[in-house]
């Protein structure tokens, strides 16, 4: 090149867009969007999956097809995380370093997402407020102990043989390099916008309360990287008509850089808290499915017998008969002998033995363990709420927050309780099975082994009666006929408990009874709630934390001002992908200390100009002609226009033909516009309808031409200096470097 430079044969061309590959989708992709900081493609399909590929085009990961449709996407700014929105209303973050593995799944309401963005504070912002405060968690708490591989949720897809890995201290990814506070902006079909710091904690929600019809589907979210401004544009439907108006709304954020510190330690108290209820969720469905594997073993051995029964009839007063008279009845006998045998009964016994001890492990290990985490967390979060010099702005009360700790006592107490039961039953059930194993063996004339005793003691006979009278009556469950073993399973449906023993009077209840004191209006003094099972205070204590941390929300959003509302234009309603192409030409972009929005009216592209002193300018521009491609003038369509750095955009746009019966097709391009001489060059005019149209052909730089190549998304990425255009039918991709350099060996060709 400088060879070609000094013998001035030649003037060599920018560096611009240079064609890498044209790929097959392997499918109808929807989406993509590149990662901020490695060559990866983020691509969602029309089969509701979401597939993560590298720039040679190999898949990383994919996740399964899930009902809902991807409808938006969007990457944390340090690239370890991707967001997801669907049609259903709900956001699910995956892990990009652990194989796609889903970090948090949240709904936003159950309306369809429909824009996301993930802006993280600027440094400027983040090094000129005070210090921040740090998560000692690891410091003060054991490792929480490894659920099974199967448990899904929180642990699936993990290693069980690594307990750092299966629970590390971070488990939603919250912490990024430099402690830098992040915020995902979440739009969804019925104009309102959600704030989630560090895409797990909802901070605040807001709306458009100007139109007295329902608003529209957000079509671009924008928070500023200073976290001062909040902008979205809205469709909004104009009655019967036809058409939508487009609108923008502007909100003043300046709350958000204030308190941002306080937001992002108590976010990190929210991800270890909502971690913590998964475990406890993870850990109840397993005991739950340990019982029920219980009440399927003692179904398939009477089930038979049970049908041999006239009805009002159960296997437990058959039982009863024998163990008061000694003496079976010959169905009774025959099944004893010749169906469940002793050995058969010896092995379900044992059977049922591990399951409740299975049971029981889990009660003391896991449930026990992770209310020991979440009390420290909670109390954690009293303290925040006391210090309201600080957290005052978050709006967490200390009441609430007490509401939370209460009910996590309550839920300790039971969980206690169900130990004690599951105890009792244990006992009870290895007295039955060893009396049945000796019945049947005396049935069947042979001896009883050393260590049976052959006659019951009082105290055995008493556990015998208590299980056959509570735990052997046949009950209804999902809509099967079953064994009652309610002691223990009562605990985990979500109903009130059905059989509740009295206890006699602990040293402290008669101790408060006699002093008169109502414990239940002595703080911190925890009451047990005797007729809850252990499923419905789980509940009550999932809905107590929402609360808590829901009025952080409520406090933040009430602080937002409002600054803009602007109706910019009426679009028509034709097509049910209105949204999608509105889209893609309309965005937010900052530049000299102003705000600029832009959106498509027609083929023109109008510019909005918003400056500190509130005035709202406009412009109009169009592309006219096209130098570097000598191609004729017309009215070039701007069909995908989108932020690629800070100082400029990219842009595709199609020559002015139809695609039509003429034989003539549109072709397509893509190229490069810098933000400065736009922004100089613009015809600024108070009111939208009187700019007039300015050609920012000239202006247009890297020109490259991609022929009939009808385009349905397009992304950039200017750190890694790449770009992608996805095909209308979405199978074919076209992957670019933007800022390629001709190679030397071409140069020295030419010369």
């Amino acid at each position: 090149r400088n060879l070609a430079r000094n013998c001035n044969l030649m003037e060599v061309e920018a560096p611009g867009y240079r064609q890498r590959a044209e790929k097959s989708t392997g499918g109808d992709m929807t989406l993509m969007q590149w990662s901020p900081t490695m060559d990866l493609l983020a691509a969602a399909y029309a089969d509701h999956s979401v597939v993560l590929n590298r720039l040679s085009w190999r898949k990383v990961w994919a996740t399964p097809p899930v009902e809902a449709p991807c409808t938006a996407l969007a990457w944390r700014p340090d690239g370890r995380v991707l967001a997801v929105g669907r049609g259903n209303g709900t956001v699910s973050l995956y892990c990009v370093e652990d194989l796609g593995r889903s970090l948090h799944e949240f709904s936003s309401g159950g309306a369809s997402i429909t824009s996301l963005q993930w802006v993280a504070l600027s440094e400027g912002e983040m090094n000129s407020s005070g210090g921040s405060y740090g998560d000692d968690a690891q410091t003060f708490l054991p490792p929480l102990p490894a659920l099974e591989a199967s448990t899904v949720g929180l642990t699936e897809k993990l290693d069980s043989n690594n307990s750092e890995q299966m629970h590390p201290r971070d488990p939603k990814l919250m912490k990024t390099p430099h402690s830098s506070m992040n915020v995902l902006v979440i739009g969804d079909e019925l104009g309102r916008v959600h704030l989630c710091v560090a895409g797990v904690f909802l901070v605040a929600s807001c709306e458009d309360h100007t139109h007295k019809q329902s608003s529209g589907p957000v079509v671009v979210v924008n928070l500023s990287p200073d976290l001062k401004r909040l902008l979205w544009l809205v469709l909004t439907p104009e009655g019967d008509e036809q058409r939508c108006t487009l609108s923008v709304h502007m909100l003043g954020t300046h709350v958000l850089t204030g308190v941002h510190r306080e937001l992002q330690h108590v976010a990190m108290v929210f991800g270890h808290v909502v971690s913590l209820m998964e475990y406890l969720s993870s850990t109840l469905k397993l005991m739950h499915e340990g019982w029920e594997d219980t009440l399927a073993l003692m179904d398939s051995k009477m089930a038979n017998y049970t049908s041999t029964l006239p009805e009002g009839r159960s296997v437990a007063d058959e039982l009863l008969v024998l163990l008061a008279c000694g003496r079976a009845s010959q169905g009774l006998q025959s099944f004893l002998i010749d169906n469940l045998t002793a050995k058969g009964v010896k092995k379900l016994g044992t059977s049922m033995e591990l399951s409740y001890t299975n049971i029981r492990r889990h009660g003391v290990n896991h449930l026990s363990s992770a209310i020991q985490h979440l009390q420290y967390h909670l109390g954690e979060l009293m303290g925040v709420a006391r210090w309201t010099e600080r957290f005052g702005h978050l709006g967490i009360t200390e009441s609430a927050v007490y509401e939370c700790i209460s009910c996590l006592g309550t839920f300790a107490l039971k969980a206690n309780e169900l130990l004690f039961c599951i105890d009792d039953s244990l006992h009870s059930i290895k007295v039955f099975f060893s009396w049945m194993y000796v019945v049947i063996l005396k049935l069947s004339s042979e001896p009883v082994p050393e260590g049976h005793k052959e006659s019951l003691s009082l105290e055995h006979l008493k556990l015998v009666v208590d299980f056959l009278r509570k735990r052997l009556t046949k009950v209804s469950h999902n809509e099967s006929s079953t064994f009652n073993l309610e002691l223990v399973g009562q605990y985990f449906v979500n109903e009130d408990l059905k059989y509740v023993e009295e206890k006699p009077q602990s040293f402290w209840d008669k101790l408060t009874t006699e002093a008169g004191i109502d414990t239940e209006k002595v703080p911190w003094m925890f009451v047990p709630n005797q007729h809850k099972s252990l499923v419905q205070l789980f509940s009550s204590l999932h809905k107590s934390i929402d609360h808590v941390f829901g009025l952080t929300a409520a406090s933040i959003g009430s602080r937002f001002t409002s600054e803009v509302h602007l109706d910019l234009s009426h679009v028509g309603m034709e097509t049910s992908s209105l949204l999608r192409t509105v889209q893609n030409v309309t965005g937010v972009f900052a530049y000299g200390g102003e705000t600029f929005l832009y959106f498509p009216d027609k083929t023109d592209l109008v510019i909005v100009r918003y400056g500190g002193s509130r005035a709202v300018l406009y412009s109009r521009v169009l592309v006219i002609t096209i130098p570097a491609l000598e191609l004729q003038e017309g009215d070039y369509y701007i069909c995908h226009m989108t932020r690629y750095d800070e100082e400029t955009l990219s842009l595709v746009f199609r020559s002015p033909h139809e695609d039509g019966g003429d034989g003539k097709r549109s072709v397509y391009a893509v190229a490069q516009l810098p933000i400065a001489p736009l922004v100089v060059m613009g015809k600024w005019e108070e009111i939208r309808d009187s700019a007039v149209g300015v050609d920012i052909g000239p202006l247009l730089a890297q020109t490259h031409t991609l022929g009939a190549f009808p385009s349905r998304c397009f992304a950039v990425n200017g750190n890694r200096k790449l770009a992608a255009v996805l095909s209308s039918n979405g199978r074919t991709i076209k992957l670019f470097d933007t800022e390629a350099e001709e190679d030397i060996e071409e140069v020295e060709e030419v010369i």
